[in-house]
């Protein structure tokens, strides 16, 4: 089965990012679909087809990447470091191919070691950081003479919107850091393809249309109606949070980051949203919980690779008991785990609807919809 397809144009062999390169659409929506029956299989009635993005979009959709840098022979080369090692990608063809075009141009321009010890080379939809190992006071002068060498390079690329420096001493053990940030040009907020306003640290998801159509059908699930109230955890950046405000629903919402908590107050006016995880949250929970007198009670989730967090899972499953959950993963084996917590007491999985956000990749995000009695 893996060998069906020749590889793709501008893929490197020895890359191992993407295990269904050489699959057809077809065969990799099989393994996925069976991967799920296998992982969820309490629930596998009710799991439904993949839904794959149109066929011109499993290529080239990538717009949000981090990757890693190296000097080599007088250049700077980007790619990953599979184990360590440092695997050049310079054509990657799951990236946007404006993109791939902007790095070569953009690294093509910048000075090597020792003035720019560049770590990381990060994008954000339209907003590119580079990364650089180095002390924030350094970086002040560093900022001032890479400003003259990038300005051109943005002129020649309208995709791109803003460019930033991430001065991080630490770099490699952590990805970003509260310290170090400069704007080298453009503004320090864009909108994304769905107007919604992020910075250059913000978490989006690769194919907007997808995530559009999961939305949408936790919307349906849900039926969130006048004098409900929504609590919306792990919410990113607001996308979720805006559509329950349009609804004129109170709203709550948690994200673990200041720079993503101020982009969802932009994203949804009105919504309350508090910064931390969720689990610290919880006093603030209950009491705004309480304080929606009469209101029917929504919760969604969208929560990382880690699944949902144990105490949000037992206060959801034995005090809040919201009657509709809608809980989107990108983790098969955590929503597996959730998801037989939140059965033990009481409710029952109605729907899992996955999606293909991540083409080519054994990737694959699951909308989970639930139900308990009144």
């Amino acid at each position: 089965m893996s060998s069906e397809l020749p590889l793709p144009v501008g893929c490197v062999a020895s890359c191992r990012a993407c295990a269904h390169r050489r699959w057809k659409a077809e065969a990799s929506a099989i393994q996925k679909e069976q991967f799920l029956a296998q992982t969820l299989h309490p629930w596998r009635h009710v799991l439904h087809p993949l839904r794959q993005p149109e066929p011109a979009r499993r290529w080239g959709y990538r717009t949000r990447v981090r990757l890693s840098t190296q000097w080599i022979e007088g250049a700077w080369a980007w790619g990953m470091e599979p184990r360590g090692d440092f695997l050049a990608l310079p054509q990657c063809p799951i990236h946007a191919p404006w993109l791939n075009a902007f790095f070569a141009d953009l690294l093509s321009v910048l000075p090597g070691p020792p003035l720019l010890p560049l770590r990381y080379l990060v994008q954000a939809g339209r907003l590119t950081t580079l990364v650089v190992k180095v002390m924030p006071e350094r970086a002040v002068s560093l900022a001032r003479e890479l400003q003259s060498l990038i300005q051109p390079v943005l002129a020649r690329h309208p995709a791109v919107a803003a460019l930033w420096l991430h001065a991080h001493p630490a770099a490699g053990r952590r990805l970003f850091a509260k310290r170090g940030w400069f704007c080298l040009q453009g503004p320090s907020w864009v909108q994304d393809e769905c107007g919604l306003w992020h910075g250059p640290t913000a978490f989006q998801q690769a194919l907007p249309e997808l995530h559009q159509a999961s939305v949408e059908e936790a919307v349906r699930w849900l039926q969130p109606q006048a004098g409900d109230a929504v609590i919306d955890l792990y919410c990113g950046i607001g996308s979720t949070l805006r559509l329950w405000r349009e609804l004129g629903l109170p709203t709550l919402g948690v994200e673990s980051t200041p720079e993503t908590v101020e982009a969802a107050r932009r994203n949804a006016p009105g919504a309350e949203v508090l910064v931390g995880y969720c689990a610290s949250r919880l006093p603030q929970l209950r009491a705004w919980a309480a304080g929606q007198t009469g209101r029917r009670l929504r919760v969604y989730l969208n929560p990382p690779r880690l699944g949902i967090e144990p105490e949000i899972s037992h206060w959801l499953a034995t005090e809040l008991r919201p009657t509709r959950l809608a809980y989107l993963s990108c983790s098969p084996g955590t929503l597996a785990r959730d998801l037989h917590l939140l059965t033990q007491h009481g409710y029952q999985v109605c729907r899992l609807q996955p999606y293909d956000f991540f083409p080519q990749t054994l990737h694959v995000e699951t909308l989970a919809c639930l139900e308990i009695e009144a």
